[in-house]
This record gives C-alpha cells, sequence and structure tokens, in this order.
C-alpha cells in the first residue's frame, strides 16, 4: 500500500502501469490460447504418413513439423508495407 506521503504522481504512476500490466496480460492470455489451438492441430498431423518420410530418422520428422509450424506463424503475419498500402488505401478514400 502506498503511505501518505506517496500521494500524486507516484499513486498516479501507478495505476498506469497496473492498467499495463492488466491489458498486456489479457492479451497475452488471448495470444496463448491460439498458439495452443494451433498445436493441437499440429499434433493431429502425422508426420510418418506423408510420402517420402520414411527414410528419416523420428527427431527428423521434429525439426521438420517444427519448420512447416513456423512458416504457418509466418504466413499468418501482414507484412509492414502491406499494412501500410491498406491504410493508406483507407485514407484515400
Amino acid at each position: 500500500m502506498l503511505s501518505p506521503a506517496q500521494n500524486g504522481p507516484e499513486r498516479h504512476l501507478i495505476s498506469n502501469v497496473t492498467g499495463i500490466a492488466t491489458t498486456l496480460g489479457d492479451e497475452g492470455k488471448k495470444f496463448n490460447q491460439h498458439l495452443v489451438r494451433q498445436f493441437k492441430g499440429w499434433d493431429s498431423v502425422r508426420m510418418e504418413d506423408l510420402p517420402h518420410t520414411g527414410r528419416l530418422i523420428p527427431e527428423h520428422l521434429i525439426f521438420l513439423k517444427a519448420i512447416a509450424q513456423s512458416l504457418n506463424w509466418l504466413q499468418q503475419l501482414i507484412p509492414a508495407h502491406e499494412d501500410e498500402k491498406a491504410e493508406e488505401t483507407a485514407n484515400a478514400g
């Protein structure tokens, strides 16, 4: 708890930090839930059933699965220049 001497700017700063931390925590939970759903989806993919993977050792299959997941995440990101173009188009109209 704040002492009576910590009224004013200190109290305001603590309130701001608390609000920011709460917002970041909420957004982090949403993001983590999204990742968990993606991992569960990838768990259903059996890499050993894919063509030409029978000759690979299990550790390599895990590595290939990790690469595929990473590429999938990258596809979901909007490149910065495309985001800027969309904003320019919206502002022009």
